[in-house]
C-alpha cells in the first residue's frame, strides 16, 4: 500500500551541499521543510569513504575554495575552527619538462625560457587576429596560440571532457583557471607568481565532518528515498514507493533526470537529451605501504600517454587525509566511449603500470589496497547550446514553483561553496515570490 504523506510548505530533493544549503535557509526562515535522499548517507559528491587500511578518501577529493563572503563564513562557521587554510598550489606533468604550475599559462617560467618565448610570441599572434570564438577549442586557440594549446591545454581539455572542443562551449571557462589575462600571463613568464587562490579542508576529519554538521541544521532528513516521479499538476513526488506532497519544490537533481521523471504536463521542454548530457568519472583511491615523500598537490595530465587526468597527492592537498605508515592518492579517469569498454580490473592495472613511468612514483611499489569508485553525473558536459536550455528548462519549472539550484539542477560546473549558496538563494528566490504573489 503506497504511503501518502502530509502536504510540507517545501520539499527539497537531494542532499548534496546545494540541498543542505537549501535546508538550512528554511530553518533560519522558519519554513517547515523535508528533505529527500537517495543514498544512504548525506552529502552527495562532497562526502567520504574510509578504504580496508582506514584511509579516508573523498569524492574527488573535495576542497573548499572560498572567499571572503558571508557564504564562505557561514560554512567555515559549520567547522567550528576545526579546518586549516592552504595555497591553492597544483601542477601539470609534462615528460619533457617534468612538475609545471598549474595553470601552465600562468607558471610559463617553469618552462625553458627559448619555449616561453615561443608561446608568447604566439599568444600575442593570436591576440592580435580578434577572432570572436564560438567553441571552445576556438577560444583557447585565441588565447594562448597554437604551441601551448595544442600540446598542452587542448590534448588535457579533450581528455577531461571525452568529446571533441569544437562541441563545447567556452563561457563556462571564463570563471574557471583556464581564463588568465595577458597581463599574468606576461608577469607569470619571468617571474614565479604566488598563489591566487587559497582553499580551505578540515583539520581533522574528512569533507563528510562539514556536510554532517550541516545536516544537523538542515531540517528533517530521509536518507535512501530516490525520486521515482514529480507531478507538476498535483503537486506530488513519489520516492521508495511513497508519495510526498509539496506547496513548493527545490530540486538539486540533475536536469535531464529531472525531467525524464516530471508528469502532469504535457507541455514540458523538449529536445534537452541531445544538450543536458553529463560526464562519469572512476576514481582509483590507491593505498601504499610506507611514508613516501611525494612533490604536488593535484597533478594534471594532459599526455595521451597517461589513461588518467588528475593525481591527487592527499597528504600535501588535504594534511588530514595522510596516515601513518602509508601513502594514499587519487586518480581520476574521464570515461568514455573508449574508457568505458576497459574492465576495471584492466584499468586499474593499467593506472599502476602508467604511474611507474613517474619519476616520483617509481618507489610506491604495488599497491597494497584499492578502492574503485564509479561517479556517475561528475560534471555537466558545457556543450553548445547549454545555456539557452537551461534557461528554457527553468523558466518552466518556476512556473510550477520548483527552483533548481546546484550543479544538477543548474547544470553549473560548480565547486561546493558556490553549490551551497545556490540551494540557499532558491528558497529565498521561491519564499520572496510567494510573499509577492499574496499580496
Amino acid at each position: 500500500m503506497t504511503t501518502i504523506h502530509r502536504r510540507v510548505p517545501l520539499l527539497i530533493l537531494g542532499a548534496g551541499m546545494a540541498g543542505l544549503g537549501a535546508g538550512v535557509q528554511a530553518q533560519r526562515l522558519g519554513i517547515e521543510s523535508l528533505l529527500l535522499e537517495a543514498e544512504p548517507e548525506i552529502g552527495g559528491l562532497c562526502r567520504s569513504l574510509t578504504s580496508i587500511t582506514g584511509c579516508c578518501f573523498d569524492f574527488g577529493p573535495k576542497i573548499l575554495i572560498l572567499d571572503d563572503s558571508d557564504n564562505s563564513k557561514d560554512i567555515l562557521r559549520f567547522l567550528n575552527g576545526n579546518y586549516n587554510k592552504y595555497p591553492l598550489q597544483e601542477s601539470v606533468y609534462l615528460k619533457e619538462f617534468g612538475l609545471v604550475g598549474f595553470p601552465i599559462q600562468r607558471n610559463l617560467i617553469d618552462l625553458p625560457k627559448e619555449t616561453t618565448k615561443q608561446v608568447l610570441s604566439q599568444i600575442e599572434l593570436s591576440m592580435k587576429h580578434n577572432v570572436t570564438p564560438a567553441t571552445y577549442k576556438e577560444w583557447l586557440l585565441a588565447h594562448y596560440g597554437e604551441y601551448l594549446t595544442n600540446n598542452v591545454l587542448l590534448p588535457y581539455e579533450e581528455k577531461k571532457w571525452q568529446i571533441s572542443l569544437d562541441r563545447l562551449d567556452y563561457t563556462w571557462a571564463l570563471s574557471r583557471p583556464a581564463s588568465v589575462p595577458i597581463t599574468e600571463i606576461k608577469r607569470g613568464a619571468i617571474q614565479k607568481l604566488p598563489p591566487k587562490k587559497h582553499y580551505y579542508y578540515p583539520q581533522r576529519g574528512a569533507i563528510t565532518t562539514l556536510t554532517k554538521t550541516i545536516s544537523q541544521q538542515a531540517g528533517k532528513i530521509l536518507l535512501n528515498h530516490k525520486v521515482e516521479s514529480v507531478n507538476v499538476s498535483r503537486k506530488t513526488v513519489t520516492a521508495n514507493g511513497k508519495i510526498f506532497q509539496y506547496d513548493t519544490l527545490v530540486s538539486t537533481l540533475p536536469l535531464d533526470y529531472m525531467l525524464d521523471i516530471t508528469q502532469g504536463d504535457d507541455k514540458k521542454p523538449e529536445g534537452y537529451c541531445s544538450i543536458l548530457k553529463q560526464l562519469d568519472i572512476r576514481v582509483f583511491h590507491l593505498v601504499f605501504g610506507g611514508n613516501h615523500k611525494l612533490d604536488g598537490t593535484a597533478i594534471y595530465f594532459p599526455e595521451d600517454s597517461f589513461i588518467f587526468r588528475r593525481v591527487s597527492v592527499l597528504q600535501n592537498l588535504c594534511p588530514a587525509l595522510a596516515r601513518d605508515g602509508y601513502t594514499p592518492i587519487s586518480v581520476e579517469v574521464s570515461l568514455g566511449d573508449k574508457t568505458k569498454a576497459m574492465t576495471r580490473y584492466k584499468m586499474q592495472q593499467l593506472v599502476v603500470n602508467q604511474l611507474r613511468h613517474i619519476e616520483q612514483f617509481k618507489s610506491l611499489g604495488d599497491p597494497v589496497d584499492t578502492t574503485i569508485q564509479d561517479i556517475q553525473n561528475a560534471y555537466p558536459l558545457p556543450l553548445i547550446g547549454l545555456n539557452e536550455t537551461v534557461d528554457k528548462v527553468h523558466e518552466f519549472y518556476l512556473t510550477k514553483r520548483i527552483y533548481p539550484c546546484g550543479r544538477g539542477g543548474n547544470y553549473d560546473y560548480c565547486n561546493s561553496d558556490t553549490a551551497y549558496r545556490q540551494g540557499k538563494e532558491s528558497v529565498l528566490l521561491a519564499f520572496n515570490n510567494q510573499q509577492r504573489s499574496t499580496l
